[in-house]
């Protein structure tokens, strides 16, 4: 297995031949970009960014070897997580502390032996490393990879945009019809992790990017920390096959190359249940994992490595009952889910393309209600405006779905539920902030004033050394017009959807194989700090 840190990130293709290329060979480079002061903020120190570390892991290699080499790196970053067990420990189970800790470890044991061989062997790995270097055993990766996702507080978007440069005829008869510009097509992810700003610095020092491989064969990419093999946040990548059959439509000089795995994201928000106290919740998911409930990091990570589709993911989460309730968001080519989960059951699904009908239905019903208006105009008037509405181009639309730490349904906070947790009490502002700045009605996004603008070469710049700018290879899945993706970030970076607590943001595009990840020093504290780059 070669595991490196690489300098580019995955290239889009055109081709499926493109697809089955060998991977590139990777380099060494760090890259950490710095803002300037926007002229909009009175922050004296802005935000500092840094391109997120990617690595490559080889299914092919034995369990225990694959995460060894990135740990022999991260060896001294990983000190703080030792200390950071009892304090998870108080945080999940007040004063229930370390008993508790040590009885969700015997259940752990039980858990992963039943889910997954291979994570078990994994974190044996790891832990023959950090025991001998800091203390870090097997129980604590155990404790700290099943505990970790409670206290991760987050922000989860879901975007498409449809219905730009199609004619008014168009509004009432079928599917909406995806943008012809490939910047704007397919659905975005947008996701920002929350951390407790106590622990979140060290977190930022671990968060590596990781693509997964069989062989040449890319198979899907996550965000996560070195230590922590389940997944929060991920995205699957397009699977192809080449055969000798001439049965298939698409062939390359080395045969027929069919398309076996359809793209996917899918990113996990900590949900609070209502029902219970924090000591009662935690018994409960120590009873679970005793019932081989799937821990939802683990299941994540199931679904990004062996569901070829959404609707395949969807099938297998409603068919695992999970070790804690959450919130999960699941982004394909052309539709997002958002999920409310308890242990054992989905509560008001939304979908998006639900969402897109409901808009595309109050478009027509305007339309109905403008031409009978025209209907009423005197009859030289009437053709004018027939006209006019034939020949204007239809409102280009835009469908979301945004989840932050509070259930969809909830329009207050309950100051008993969010206790002292600081990132509970503005779920409902998070939300309502990306909610507000989606509903902009936005028809040119290159005329659009944001805090700052960042073209093509300066956002390949926050992922690549300046040495290797010229080599156009290293970010052609970068979108050519940048004012779409410099749109979203400013989503995501307003405060207070970034806040102290953010440690890491990810934009990603199943459809395009578009996936771009960065670490964010000194957050934005208040709405006057508020900066794109």
């Amino acid at each position: 297995m070669s595991t490196q840190l690489q300098d580019h990130q995955l290239s889009s293709t055109d081709s499926a031949q493109q697809q089955q290329q060998q991977l590139p060979s990777r380099s060494t480079s760090d890259v950490s970009v710095a803002s300037s002061p926007s002229p909009h903020s009175n922050s004296i120190q802005p935000p500092t960014f840094k391109a997120t570390p990617l690595y490559t892991i080889d299914l092919n290699t034995p369990p225990r070897q694959r995460w060894q080499p990135i740990v022999r790196e991260y060896l001294n970053e990983m000190k703080p997580l030792k200390n950071y067990i009892d304090q998870m420990a108080h945080e999940q189970a007040g004063w229930f502390g370390k008993l508790g800790m040590k009885i969700s470890g015997w259940a752990s044991q039980q858990l992963l032996t039943t889910v997954s061989d291979s994570i078990v062997e994994e974190l044996k790995g790891i832990a023959e490393l950090t025991q001998p270097a800091f203390g870090l055993s097997y129980s604590d990766l155990l404790n700290l990879n099943l505990g970790y996702n409670f206290l991760a507080m987050c922000s989860s978007i879901a975007v498409k945009e449809f219905n730009r440069g199609e004619s008014k005829s168009t509004l009432g008869s079928g599917e909406p019809k995806s943008t012809t510009s490939r910047a704007l097509d397919g659905v975005y992810h947008l996701r920002n992790l929350d951390w407790d700003v106590a622990i979140a610095e060290p977190f930022r020092n671990l968060t590596i990017d990781v693509e997964f491989v069989r062989g040449s064969q890319l198979i899907y990419r996550a965000t996560t920390w070195v230590g922590f093999n389940g997944f929060l946040t991920g995205m699957r990548y397009r699977q192809f096959s080449t055969t000798s059959s001439d049965n298939t439509n698409t062939t390359t000089s080395n045969g027929t190359t069919t398309c076996t795995a359809t793209p996917f994201s899918i990113s996990l928000n900590y949900r609070k249940n209502k029902d219970s106290n924090e000591i009662v919740g935690f018994v409960k998911n120590v009873l679970a994992g005793f019932m081989n409930y799937y821990p939802a990091e683990y299941l994540i990570r199931k679904l990004l490595e062996d569901a070829d589709s959404l609707e395949t993911a969807l099938r297998w989460i409603d068919h695992y009952p999970m070790m804690a309730p959450c919130y999960l968001v699941l982004c394909g080519e052309e539709n997002a889910y958002l999920l409310s989960k308890t242990r054992t059951s989905d509560l008001n699904r939304l979908q998006l393309k639900h969402e897109m009908h409901k808009m595309m239905e109050k478009v027509v019903q305007q339309q109905q209600q403008q031409t009978g208006a025209e209907q009423s105009q005197p009859s030289s008037s009437k053709s004018v405006a027939s006209n006019v509405h034939q020949t204007q181009q239809a409102p280009p639309q835009r469908a979301f779905l945004v989840q932050t730490n509070i259930d969809h349904w909830e329009t207050s906070v309950d100051k008993e539920w969010a206790g002292d947790d600081a990132l509970l009490h503005n779920s409902l502002d998070r939300k309502c902030a990306a909610q507000a700045y989606l509903s902009q009605s936005i028809e040119d996004y290159s005329k659009l004033k944001l805090v700052e603008n960042t073209s093509k070469e300066q956002l390949s710049s926050q992922i690549h050394n300046s040495k290797i700018m010229s080599q156009s290879a290293h970010f052609r899945n970068i979108p050519h017009d940048t004012s779409y993706f410099n749109f979203l970030m400013q989503c995501i970076s307003n405060y207070p959807s970034c806040n102290q607590e953010t440690v890491y943001q990810v934009i990603c595009n199943p459809k395009n194989n578009f996936y771009f990840s960065r670490i964010i020093y000194n957050p934005p504290t208040d709405p006057s700090n508020n900066y794109l780059y």
